[in-house]
């Protein structure tokens, strides 16, 4: 899977480290982020891969905000 690989290319990055953290202690946050980034298709996935879908998506959207 896409997640997985990306997962496992960025596992020891430092904004991965803190956004996993951040998902771990606030799931208000986590909540809101499920409900605004991820498809309909993509909540029926396990918590695990939700989470790694979010970090990958947070991930594009601070690089295309630079780019852009």
């Amino acid at each position: 899977k896409k997640e997985e690989i990306e997962r496992a290319e960025y596992i020891s990055d430092e904004l991965t480290n803190k956004l996993y953290k951040k998902f771990e202690t606030d799931l208000e946050f986590l909540d809101k982020c499920k409900d605004i980034l991820l498809l309909k298709r993509e909540r029926k996935k396990l918590e695990r891969d939700k989470i790694n879908i979010l970090i990958s998506k947070y991930k594009t959207l601070m690089i295309l905000s630079k780019v852009l």
